[in-house]
Protein backbone atom coordinates (compact mmCIF):
# COMPACT_ATOMS: atom_id res chain seq x y z
CA UNK A 1 0.00 0.00 0.00
CA UNK A 2 0.98 3.59 -0.64
CA UNK A 3 -0.70 6.93 -0.52
CA UNK A 4 -1.75 9.49 -2.94
CA UNK A 5 -3.05 12.67 -2.61
CA UNK A 6 -3.46 11.41 1.18
CA UNK A 7 -5.55 7.94 0.38
CA UNK A 8 -4.18 4.51 0.10
CA UNK A 9 -3.55 2.83 -2.43
CA UNK A 10 -2.84 -0.57 -3.39
CA UNK A 11 -0.01 -1.03 -5.44
CA UNK A 12 -1.46 -3.97 -6.85
CA UNK A 13 -4.44 -2.38 -8.10
CA UNK A 14 -2.62 0.35 -9.97
CA UNK A 15 -0.54 -2.81 -11.77
CA UNK A 16 -4.03 -4.16 -12.49
CA UNK A 17 -5.30 -0.64 -13.71
CA UNK A 18 -2.35 -0.16 -15.80
CA UNK A 19 -2.42 -3.91 -17.16
CA UNK A 20 -6.76 -3.04 -18.06
CA UNK A 21 -6.16 0.47 -19.72
CA UNK A 22 -3.37 -1.48 -21.87
CA UNK A 23 -5.76 -4.28 -22.71
CA UNK A 24 -8.46 -2.49 -23.45
CA UNK A 25 -7.29 0.92 -25.13
CA UNK A 26 -4.77 0.22 -27.97
CA UNK A 27 -4.57 3.73 -28.72
CA UNK A 28 -3.15 4.91 -25.34
CA UNK A 29 -0.94 1.83 -25.39
CA UNK A 30 0.42 2.04 -29.14
CA UNK A 31 1.09 5.52 -28.37
CA UNK A 32 3.02 4.70 -25.29
CA UNK A 33 5.15 2.02 -26.73
CA UNK A 34 6.22 4.69 -30.03
CA UNK A 35 7.50 6.52 -27.37
CA UNK A 36 9.57 4.19 -25.58
CA UNK A 37 10.70 3.41 -29.11
CA UNK A 38 12.05 6.71 -29.85
CA UNK A 39 13.71 6.89 -26.11
CA UNK A 40 10.86 8.78 -24.74
CA UNK A 41 9.21 6.83 -22.01
CA UNK A 42 8.98 9.53 -19.64
CA UNK A 43 11.49 8.08 -17.23
CA UNK A 44 14.39 9.68 -16.90
CA UNK A 45 17.79 9.46 -14.78
CA UNK A 46 17.89 12.13 -12.46
CA UNK A 47 21.47 13.51 -12.86
CA UNK A 48 21.77 12.92 -16.38
CA UNK A 49 18.71 13.27 -18.03
CA UNK A 50 18.31 10.30 -20.32
CA UNK A 51 15.56 7.96 -20.53
CA UNK A 52 16.18 5.28 -18.54
CA UNK A 53 14.65 2.52 -21.55
CA UNK A 54 16.89 3.77 -24.28
CA UNK A 55 20.36 1.81 -24.21
CA UNK A 56 18.71 -1.04 -23.05
CA UNK A 57 15.42 -1.34 -25.98
CA UNK A 58 17.62 -0.75 -28.82
CA UNK A 59 17.00 -4.06 -30.74
CA UNK A 60 13.08 -2.91 -30.53
CA UNK A 61 13.95 0.35 -31.93
CA UNK A 62 13.24 -1.50 -35.45
CA UNK A 63 9.91 -2.50 -34.60
CA UNK A 64 6.57 -0.72 -35.41
CA UNK A 65 4.90 0.26 -31.98
CA UNK A 66 1.49 -1.04 -33.74
CA UNK A 67 2.99 -4.38 -34.86
CA UNK A 68 4.63 -4.61 -31.30
CA UNK A 69 1.73 -4.31 -29.59
CA UNK A 70 -0.08 -7.23 -31.58
CA UNK A 71 2.86 -8.94 -30.85
CA UNK A 72 2.61 -8.72 -27.22
CA UNK A 73 -1.18 -9.21 -27.29
CA UNK A 74 -0.65 -12.48 -28.78
CA UNK A 75 2.44 -13.73 -27.07
CA UNK A 76 2.28 -12.35 -23.46
CA UNK A 77 -1.82 -12.00 -23.01
CA UNK A 78 -2.77 -15.18 -25.19
CA UNK A 79 -5.39 -12.69 -26.75
CA UNK A 80 -7.29 -9.31 -27.01
CA UNK A 81 -10.29 -8.48 -25.25
CA UNK A 82 -11.17 -7.70 -21.51
CA UNK A 83 -9.24 -7.84 -18.40
CA UNK A 84 -10.68 -10.78 -16.01
CA UNK A 85 -9.45 -10.91 -12.52
CA UNK A 86 -10.90 -14.13 -10.93
CA UNK A 87 -9.88 -15.53 -7.03
CA UNK A 88 -8.22 -18.71 -7.75
CA UNK A 89 -9.74 -21.23 -5.10
CA UNK A 90 -7.45 -24.00 -3.64
CA UNK A 91 -4.70 -21.41 -3.76
CA UNK A 92 -5.55 -19.49 -1.23
CA UNK A 93 -4.61 -15.87 -1.55
CA UNK A 94 -4.04 -15.42 -5.34
CA UNK A 95 -5.67 -13.99 -8.03
CA UNK A 96 -5.52 -15.18 -11.59
CA UNK A 97 -5.78 -12.92 -14.84
CA UNK A 98 -6.86 -13.48 -17.96
CA UNK A 99 -8.44 -11.75 -21.13
CA UNK A 100 -12.01 -12.45 -21.59
CA UNK A 101 -12.72 -15.71 -23.99
CA UNK A 102 -15.54 -15.74 -26.59
CA UNK A 103 -19.12 -16.75 -24.67
CA UNK A 104 -18.66 -20.09 -23.31
CA UNK A 105 -14.81 -20.53 -23.70
CA UNK A 106 -12.28 -19.85 -21.13
CA UNK A 107 -9.15 -17.93 -21.94
CA UNK A 108 -5.90 -19.26 -20.38
CA UNK A 109 -4.21 -17.36 -17.22
CA UNK A 110 -1.29 -14.78 -18.40
CA UNK A 111 -0.84 -14.21 -14.94
CA UNK A 112 -1.32 -15.15 -11.07
CA UNK A 113 -0.41 -12.55 -8.14
CA UNK A 114 -0.34 -13.57 -4.44
CA UNK A 115 -1.77 -10.91 -2.47
CA UNK A 116 -2.51 -12.38 0.70
CA UNK A 117 -5.93 -11.24 1.68
CA UNK A 118 -8.41 -11.11 -1.23
CA UNK A 119 -11.39 -9.86 0.63
CA UNK A 120 -9.41 -6.74 1.53
CA UNK A 121 -8.11 -6.44 -2.04
CA UNK A 122 -11.59 -6.42 -3.69
CA UNK A 123 -12.86 -3.60 -1.15
CA UNK A 124 -9.84 -1.56 -1.80
CA UNK A 125 -9.90 -1.80 -5.21
CA UNK A 126 -13.39 -0.91 -5.74
CA UNK A 127 -12.26 2.77 -3.72
CA UNK A 128 -9.31 2.84 -6.63
CA UNK A 129 -9.99 5.24 -9.70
Amino acid sequence: MYSREGQKRSDVATVIAFLKRFLEDPQWAVKGLAGILKGQSGFADQDTGEDLFAKHLTDLREHNANDLYRQMIRDVFQGSGALEIWELKGAEGEIGLRISGAEGKESPYFGVINIGDVSAFKKTSRREP
